[in-house]
């Protein structure tokens, strides 16, 4: 079936009107002019075509009359390629006039694959489906009863129909827990269903499992060709398949689309060489400046950067008015904070790692708050009584950062907390209100792990100091509480979902703040992904279906409340079977009669939110009040109490592009688009991702003592590692491969210059026996990093246990600033 999908789309959108590759930045507005290929008006063009598309249409009427030449197919292409380029095209145009009809003037939207009203939703409406579907038209799984087709594409009834099974199929194997639960919820499951076992283990396939390899293919290669890109010339079936049949192309090259398509040429061309650099170099890791078969060199224009200084204190304040001067603007963001030297690549990163942490914040008063039960509240003070505060002398290691145009601090004008720097892409931004640094960040004790790297022998008093202190500080949870009080961060277990505003409430001032954080969120999301930035922000998949307006119902909560959720389910089930049995007798859940409950009309863990007038004094008492009960608790956890932060998020969003482009992803691959993929290093994906250069060797012994203790950290280790050496705590996409430029390992020189290190690095002089007599003079220094580069530069240690103790320290010491230019 998937192959003859595959044939019969491709087939029907080879001669379709070219319409796909179209960025926001096309998005026309309404049209004044009426163009046409010939002055007698016969085929007019909608106003959203390009130029390009314009004479592709002119060219494939003049080949429909040339049918009947006796030249062969091979001659006449090569023919047309070259009137493409030398004859003149000429094109007509006029006023618009009143008898135009709408569909001539307004048909861009039509034809705009990738913009904002591009064919990504060219599914039915949802008010119709709705209708249509009574009570499950509002719900996930109204895909069962209406599978997602697209409605615009060209192909004939027998593709279409094989399309709409494809996508039935996928939404079964997707929904069929939800569906499962549903039925069971109102005891519909039969003795059959119950000797099954549960869906999800015996019937589930894998996503993989709808991927059509000759599509996939198809696609790839399209997104290769330059032209059709910039032109805006694909043909009209990449758009029309790419969002409603997602998954029948494999992540990889929907990210492609989406990266060709989403952020305009610029963009799009920047893409495209960076896979053409890749492919070209043979890895990840390949330089830039790769040449193409030729042997030339594909170039491309640089994209425009925006510079602009921070304040490393007040974070939250000067993001806010970073992104509302800047985040609609085509340039390429890059920040750099007041005091420090490192401009580039790393302090970006820093930058929204530091912002993620920051909009992570309790007492914002953004998302919902899960209190710690007593087991963690008891594993925290434990290892709070056993940390160590560490002792010797205090040596603070420094990153390095290099930056492609480096440029003098110069004074500027202070104008509201914004002060414009001399050069006209420059400009400082701090917040108005003065805040007062952040306490010493305590510190946490080391893992086991790392205590065992630790305990071998060890020379000199720098390298013990760096032992007594090289408990790792690494932030709990997500990346920056270890420098903040205790349960300043809020816990959230399952995801980051929106906090209910009440209805009483809404109008005040503390709720208006928490929407422009939301529309804060919403244009550093965007952003991030515009400009290929990582979050440590770690936001529930539900989040991410109500940003994009998918129907959520009553089993989404237990997605990121799961007490709640399952709550809500046993109050459901008990309902259903109440009103099974005809609804006589006592209403009982669990044997207890719901009045004895004394559930009132109040949002569970939120007293101040009241689901009705005088909630708090209505005690639910019968199935009618149940019914009304669980409606309203729903509608307030993912309806009309998040409704402003949804709606701000979107709008915020909507100013760097298009959200509903997002449709082209499952949830759980959004996450990985903003938050980068994990993945656990072993020393084989550590010898073939890293290189080695400059003095080292992947035989080096100071190599393969890194890639051990590289090799042996653990998650919260491992993050802080990635911040030290990338400004960002996560991987991309692809883990350590897919990082770029590729992470490398230089010999760093002793800053002593005695000692055998001094020079050619000895093979023998790395031996762990002996060493309380004869120590390495690299042993006291520290090692330092490029994250511009994602460089280490590593002094050749005498041991492993010196050099993790060392690593180890610099990474603790090391965050906050950039201290090397």
């Amino acid at each position: 079936a998937a192959a003859a999908a595959s044939a019969a789309a491709a087939g029907a959108g080879t001669g379709a009107a070219a319409a796909g590759g179209r960025s926001a930045a096309h998005e026309a507005a309404a049209a004044k002019l009426v163009f046409c290929t010939s002055s007698e008006e016969r085929q007019t063009l909608p106003p959203g075509s390009t130029v390009f598309q314009a004479i592709q249409q002119m060219n494939t009427q003049q080949q429909a009359a040339a049918e009947g030449e006796e030249d062969g197919e091979e001659e006449q292409g090569q023919r047309r390629g070259r009137r493409l380029w030398d004859e003149i095209h000429t094109l007509y145009y006029r006023p618009v006039s009143a008898t135009d009809t709408p569909t001539e003037t307004a048909s861009a939207s039509g034809v705009v694959g990738g913009g904002r009203t591009s064919s990504l939703a060219s599914a039915p409406s949802s008010s119709s489906t709705a209708s249509s579907l009574g009570r499950w038209g509002n719900t996930p799984l109204r895909e069962l009863l209406a599978p997602r087709v697209p409605s615009d594409l060209a192909c004939t009834p027998t593709c279409r129909e094989v399309l709409a099974l494809l996508a039935l199929l996928e939404a079964v194997n997707r929904l069929g827990p939800r569906a499962c639960a549903e039925l069971d919820a109102v005891g519909a499951g039969g003795p059959e269903e119950d000797s099954a076992g549960p869906l999800e283990a015996v019937r589930h396939v894998p996503r993989d499992e709808f991927v059509s390899a000759k599509l996939s293919s198809k696609l790839g290669q399209q997104l290769k060709d330059v032209l059709s890109i910039c032109g805006g010339g694909m043909p009209s079936w990449c758009a029309a398949l790419a969002a409603p049949c997602r998954f029948l192309f494999p992540f990889e090259i929907r990210k492609r689309y989406f990266y060709c398509t989403a952020f305009g040429l610029g963009r799009a061309l920047q893409h495209m060489q960076q896979l053409h650099t890749a492919e070209a170099g043979g890895g990840p890791g390949a330089g830039h400046g790769a040449a193409d078969r030729d042997g030339r060199e594909l170039r491309v224009g640089r994209l425009q950067r925006q510079k602009v200084r921070v304040s490393r204190k007040r974070i939250l304040e000067s993001a806010a008015k970073v992104m509302e001067l800047y985040a609609r603007s085509r340039a390429v963001l890059e920040l750099e904070y007041f005091g420090e030297v490192g401009t580039g690549l790393g302090p970006t990163l820093e930058f929204y790692t530091l912002l993620s942490h920051e909009l992570q914040r309790r007492d914002l008063g953004m998302w919902r708050h899960e209190e710690q039960d007593d087991t963690q509240q008891g594993q925290q003070q434990l290892q709070r009584e056993e940390a160590s505060p560490g002792g010797g002398k205090e040596v603070k290691a420094m990153k390095e950062e290099e930056s492609d145009e480096p440029e003098p601090e110069e004074e500027g004008r202070e104008s509201g907390g914004v002060s414009a720097l001399a050069s006209p892409d420059r400009m400082d931004v701090d917040g108005n209100a003065a805040a007062l640094p952040p306490p010493p960040p305590p510190l946490q004790p080391a893992s086991s792990a790392l205590q065992q790297r630790l305990s071998g022998p060890v020379a000199s008093s720098a390298a013990l100091s760096a032992v007594a202190g090289a408990g790792l500080s690494v932030p709990s949870r997500r990346g920056e509480a270890a420098t903040h009080e205790e349960g300043e961060y809020v816990n959230a277990p399952w995801g980051l979902f929106p906090r209910p505003l009440p209805s009483a409430a809404r109008s005040s001032t503390a709720s208006l703040k928490v929407v422009e954080h939301f529309r804060l969120l919403g244009r550093t999301l965007a952003k991030a992904l515009q400009d290929n930035r990582l979050l440590d922000l770690p936001l529930s998949h539900v989040f991410y279906a109500a940003a994009l307006g998918s129907p959520l119902d009553l089993w989404d909560i237990a997605r990121f409340d799961p007490g709640l959720g399952t709550t809500l389910a046993k109050l459901h089930s008990a309902l259903a079977a109440y009103r099974a049995g005809g609804s006589s007798g006592k209403l009982l859940i669990d044997g207890v009669a719901v009045e004895d409950l004394c559930i009132t009309f109040v949002l569970p863990g939120q007293p101040d939110y009241l689901l009705r007038p005088g909630g708090a004094d209505v005690v639910v008492e019968t199935a009618e009040q149940l019914e009304e009960y669980i409606g309203a608790v729903v509608d307030a956890s993912m309806g009309s109490g998040i409704m402003a932060q949804m709606t701000a998020f979107r709008e915020g969003f909507n100013e760097v592009f298009n959200l509903s482009m997002l449709s082209l992803f499952h949830e759980d691959e959004i996450e990985v688009l903003l938050c980068g993929s994990g993945e656990r290093w072993t020393l084989q994906v550590l010898a073939e991702a890293i290189k080695f250069d400059h003095g080292y060797t992947a035989n080096s012994p100071p190599v393969r003592f890194l890639l051990e203790i590289l090799s042996e950290l653990d998650a919260a280790e491992q993050r802080a590692f990635l911040r030290f050496v990338t400004g960002c705590p996560r991987l991309p996409p692809g883990g350590l491969t897919a990082l770029q430029p590729r992470l490398t390992v230089v010999r760093k020189h002793p800053s002593g210059g005695e000692g055998p290190s001094n020079g050619p690095t000895p093979v023998g002089s790395f031996q762990d026996a002996g060493l309380a007599a004869a120590v390495c003079a690299a042993d006291a220094d520290l090692p330092s990093v490029m994250t511009c580069a994602n460089y280490i530069k590593l002094p050749p240690y005498s041991s492993k246990g010196v050099m993790a103790a060392r690593l180890m320290y610099a990474i603790r010491e090391g965050q906050g600033s950039f201290d090397l230019s």
